[in-house]
């Protein structure tokens, strides 16, 4: 998976197929034209979370440094798309930049797609060489090395070395990241949210997007696994039956209520809310849903619509968008 909102550094790569080699690779069109697409997706759901992760860094109680970088390694393409990840990408040289935000740091330090990242501040990346799964060790380093909100990167753009020093902004944490996957669905882990390819492909517009993407994010913001584990959630089949079906369906009402004040103080429309949850059920059904541990169709979109009109509400009066949620401690699961 890519990894979004922070420098993600790995060491160099020896090249896996030399020059002459991938000249005489035919790469089948439509994986281009799909890898394409990917990096365009790539950039678009990580510039809404930026926006949605900033926009409200003044009352998530806990935040972090964001540049507004995109990153990617050859690690992260399965067979079928390594020859094109390497043709168009370069990717077989090591982590390098896939996109940046438009506005954000990385953008205005002048960071550009297939920059190749050598080091960040005085230390280099051999220490992280060997691992096969990178971004979880890296994500960790990357954040300790920015968490006093600035780095100096070291790359290589088309061979030449160069030096950008990079500020990052306070936004709230969590990182998003799109899994491939045709199940309509997110998840959370406190840290990451993840996006299935298939829910970012129905959405109709960014307003739609940032909805998924600010619902996955409030269950990291509301820390949901770490309430959950102190209620003593029993996890696997168990959580969808009796108490552990009723914790889970609070904490994705909770999620609900705060992804439509989220996406509202980023500036999107709040009913959009409202569009996406009941096309959805509509057209695909319940799916996981339909086991006791989130809402059906009706009681869905009468929440988000509710929450709107709230939104509505204190807008017309002038007042701020503070979600009661993050009023103060969150209440307890039970």
């Amino acid at each position: 998976m890519r990894a979004f909102l922070t420098i993600v550094l790995l060491p160099m790569l020896c090249a896996l197929l030399p020059s002459t080699a991938q000249a005489q690779v035919q790469i089948d069109p439509v994986v281009i034209e799909a890898l394409t697409q990917l990096r365009a997706d790539d950039v678009r759901v990580a510039t809404i979370a930026y926006g949605i992760a900033t926009a409200s860094a003044e009352i998530c109680p806990v935040t972090q440094s964001l540049t507004g970088m995109v990153v990617h390694d050859l690690s992260q393409y399965n067979d079928r798309f390594r020859d094109g990840a390497v043709r168009l990408f370069g990717a077989d040289r090591g982590i390098a930049v896939e996109g940046v935000v438009p506005g954000s740091p990385a953008d205005r330090a002048g960071l550009k797609p297939n920059d190749l990242l050598i080091a960040i501040d005085t230390a280099g990346l051999d220490r992280l060489s060997g691992s096969k799964d990178h971004m979880p060790s890296v994500r960790a380093w990357i954040d300790q090395a920015m968490a006093d909100g600035k780095a100096v990167v070291r790359l290589l753009r088309d061979g030449k070395p160069m030096t950008i020093a990079v500020d990052g902004v306070k936004g709230c944490v969590s990182r998003i990241e799109i899994r491939p996957s045709q199940e309509y669905n997110g998840w959370a882990d406190g840290v990451t949210a993840q996006l299935s390819s298939a829910m970012v492909d129905f959405t109709r517009d960014d307003d739609e997007l940032a909805t998924v993407i600010a619902h996955e994010m409030a269950h990291n913001i509301l820390r949901h696994r770490e309430r959950l584990n102190a209620a003593g959630l029993k996890r696997g089949l168990l959580a969808k039956f009796g108490r552990n079906a009723r914790l889970v369906r609070q904490t994705e009402i909770e999620a609900d209520r705060l992804a439509v004040y989220l996406i509202a103080r980023a500036g999107h429309d709040p009913h959009a809310a409202t569009r996406f949850w009941d096309r959805l059920l509509d057209q695909h059904g319940p799916g996981i849903m339909a086991d006791g541990t989130h809402l059906g169709r009706s009681k869905q979109v009468a929440l988000v619509e509710g929450v709107a009109r709230e939104v509505d509400a204190l807008r017309a009066t002038g007042q701020p968008l503070v979600p009661p949620l993050l009023k103060g401690p969150p209440p307890p699961l039970d």
